[in-house]
């Protein structure tokens, strides 16, 4: 599938909740400025000069601590931008081991007293904003590469004097909670991509068999009536004309509905639903309310039986896979309105609900339907937009299908 279908699936998911969105930086920022002015009252308003004071003696190394906070909170700031990609990613991590390691290392000299300069809060948080970045933008082996240097930053706050138990267990523990989050978002995207990818592969196979038991279906009929000309036009040679058009107009079905689908699809799945009577099949799913259930009222325009069979295959499943996303997403919904306008050139269906949520590609039962929906729109070359409808009430499901493409229009 190419890259412009990829894109427009996911722009009808709206919803990929990763590392990614453009909330992060902002959020990095917030968190780290906290944490960074709490360090600084702490530190401003200890009692250094106090005569029972037991740590480091009074210098302006005490602020070196709080320089290197704020440079690396920067850093992760810069790291977490949206479009900074795994190349600076990694540079900014080398930057802030660096710094983080050479303010170990300048303090390393400096008098501790009873409990040094240990790794600050925001040091700390910082250097786990950038690993997390490290671990879910970068190669593998650039995370496994940067593993042992998190270890020695770890182990620096004993050249600090820090109080904190550097055994090698605990500075393991901590390195493998650093890169933990990045880790887990990466196996999470990874695992949502397959998921699409299935779904995408699902639907495929679902409209192969569409395509394969509708076209055999005409040209079925075609073959008979050839064999019935055969054998009976000797006899009878008005059957020849009587038949021919039959099987013309049969023949042009079969075409347009394989033009429009056949080079997207590779191998067959469970049988496709009964949608000769589009219009019949549509208003079956009409209800009225019942406690915990919308009322669904279904309207249809124009001229439905004039729709290919595999159109009106399309619309019926995007219909039903709406309203069943209508019963399981739209919270205190009463009604919920399918409409199929059937124009000369188009046929729109339109699902609109007067609830709260939606359909999303995640949910908590792991379905995919509209992933589903905008693949099959995709293949039929029409369009599909899900989302909240205009005015803010309800969940808006619309499907456009071109009658005739530039190929039939040949």
């Amino acid at each position: 599938m190419n890259a412009d279908v990829t894109a427009r699936i996911r722009a009808a998911i709206r919803g990929d909740f990763t590392m990614r969105g453009p909330w992060l930086p902002a959020g990095v920022a917030v968190v780290l400025a906290a944490f960074w002015l709490v360090e600084c009252y702490s530190v401003l308003s200890a009692p250094r000069h106090a005569p029972d004071w037991i740590g480091p003696p009074p210098s302006a190394y005490d602020h070196l601590p709080l320089v290197s906070g704020l440079v690396v909170s920067v850093l992760a700031v810069l790291a977490a931008r949206q479009g900074t990609g795994p190349s600076r990613t990694w540079v900014i991590g080398l930057l802030t081991i660096a710094v983080l390691l050479g303010t170990s290392l300048a303090l390393l000299p400096r008098p501790k007293g009873a409990f040094g300069f240990s790794l600050t809060v925001p040091e700390a948080a910082a250097l786990l904003v950038v690993m997390s970045l490290i671990a879910y933008r970068c190669r593998p082996w650039v995370a496994v590469a940067f593993a042992p240097a998190c270890a020695v930053v770890i182990w620096s706050d004993t050249l600090r004097g820090g109080v904190a138990d550097a055994t090698v267990s605990n500075v393991l523990l901590l390195t493998a909670l650093l890169f933990a989050p990045g880790l887990y978002h990466r196996w999470s995207q990874e695992r949502r991509r397959w998921r699409l990818e299935q779904a995408r592969r699902e639907e495929r196979l679902t409209l192969a068999r569409d395509l394969h038991d509708l076209v055999a279906h005409q040209v079925t009929g075609m073959v008979v009536q050839a064999q019935a000309l055969r054998h009976g036009a000797a006899r009878n040679p008005e059957l020849v004309a009587e038949a021919l058009p039959e099987i013309e107009e049969a023949g042009l079905r079969s075409l347009t509905a394989m033009r429009r689908i056949v080079a997207s699809l590779r191998a067959a799945s469970p049988p496709p639903l009964d949608a000769r009577d589009i219009a019949a099949a549509l208003r079956s799913l009409s209800r009225p309310a019942a406690p915990g259930r919308p009322e669904v009222v279904v309207r249809v325009t124009g001229e439905p039986d004039r729709l290919p069979d595999v159109v009106a295959t399309a619309a019926l499943r995007v219909a039903r896979e709406a309203v069943t996303n209508v019963d399981r997403h739209a919270r205190h919904a009463t009604r919920a309105l399918v409409d199929l306008d059937v124009r000369s050139d188009h046929v729109r269906l339109t699902v609109h609900d007067d609830g709260r949520g939606g359909g999303s590609l995640f949910t908590a039962g792991g379905g995919y339907g509209i992933a589903g929906m905008a693949e099959r729109a995709e293949l039929l070359g029409g369009m599909f937009t899900a989302g909240p409808a205009p005015g803010g009430t309800g969940w808006r499901v619309e499907l456009e299908i071109p009658l005739a493409g530039p190929e039939e229009g040949r």
